[in-house]
């Protein structure tokens, strides 16, 4: 009995002089965006699904982030305290400016004397330094509010560009470590890629590299379809050399 061969090898166009032909594997235009977790932590909820189509920024899932959402009420109300010590050094900057325009403007010696201005003058100088260290409190948990919310923002993992999703490696409830390892597995937890168009990466033999011509029209055959021929453009080439296995 005869076999027939699974897989179609590539061959050369019927008629066609001296051509190269290799393998190549279709893949995304933007090729393989692989997402990870930025944060460590059980993922509490997936926003997207394989095949589903995605706008740059659009959440993907999301870790547990109820310490972070904590740390931002607690950055929060501490800086709202600061603020309100701050009015008070103004009001207070306030008072003692009034008060000492009031002492000089007094032109009788008797009424006030030399001393009091000098220390009215001193109390002045004293609320302007209290508010100084108020609004440098103030602006320290403001940024400190700042960072808070950029480690809570961390726990959403949103899409780098608009792409397609290709594959998801997680789900809810499962723990993600931070970078594209994600519970026992090797890889990343989300693959995404740019599906329109689509590219075909041929990897060229090292004894015919010589013989390609990059900019120069192409075919492609579908495996399994070796009447079917689909023609192509050059995109780009990655002049990356890697020995041939043995």
């Amino acid at each position: 009995m005869k076999l027939q061969p699974i897989r179609t090898p590539a061959s050369a166009p019927a008629g066609a002089g001296a051509v190269v032909a290799e393998a190549g594997v279709v893949e995304p235009s933007s090729e393989l965006i692989e997402i990870g977790a930025q944060i460590g932590g059980v993922i509490d909820r997936m926003y997207v699904e394989v095949g589903q189509r995605v706008a740059a920024g659009a959440p993907l899932f999301s870790v547990d982030s109820r310490e972070a959402r904590a740390s931002v009420v607690e950055a929060e109300a501490r800086l709202r305290r600061i603020r309100q010590g701050v009015a008070a050094a103004h009001t207070s900057l306030g008072v003692s400016r009034r008060q000492d325009a009031l002492y000089r403007s007094a032109g009788d010696p008797r009424a006030v004397s030399r001393q009091e201005v000098i220390a009215s003058g001193g109390t002045v100088e004293e609320a302007a330094a209290r508010v100084a260290v108020a609004q440098a409190e103030a602006n320290e948990a403001a940024a400190q509010l700042a960072a808070a919310r950029v480690r809570l923002a961390r726990h959403t993992v949103r899409a780098p560009r608009a792409a397609t999703v290709l594959q998801v490696s997680t789900r809810a409830g499962e723990y993600a470590n931070a970078g594209n390892q994600g519970g026992d597995s090797a890889g990343p937890l989300i693959t995404m890629g740019v599906t329109d168009p689509l590219h075909v990466r041929i990897d060229t033999d090292e004894n015919e590299i010589d013989r390609v011509a990059l900019t120069r029209p192409a075919m492609v055959t579908p495996r399994g379809a070796a009447n079917k021929r689909i023609s192509v453009t050059f995109v780009r080439a990655e002049p990356l050399v890697v020995p041939s296995g043995s």
